[in-house]
């Protein structure tokens, strides 16, 4: 991932390249999820193993619950955040 500015570029925690991740601490705690997208400030930063998922927004599904969020889409700030 590229830092420019203290804005993150590319596939997140566990450096997957299905992954995209654009934002300050978007996707960061990822290890094996997969397909995923993070746009925004925070945007699915707790997420480590879903895949399919889609946050756009600062604090998108930031704290998802892998049990009952599976490949979920959530636009605008603070969407889905639990």
């Amino acid at each position: 991932d590229a830092l420019i500015h203290s804005l993150t570029l590319g596939r997140g925690g566990g450096a997957n390249s299905k992954n995209t991740a654009f934002g300050l601490s978007a996707l960061a705690a990822n290890t094996t999820g997969e397909n995923n997208t993070a746009i925004g400030r925070e945007a699915l930063m707790s997420n480590t193993t879903m895949s399919f998922m889609t946050a756009v927004g600062q604090g998108a599904l930031r704290s998802a619950n892998p049990t009952a969020l599976s490949a979920s889409v959530a636009v605008g700030s603070g969407a889905l955040y639990a």
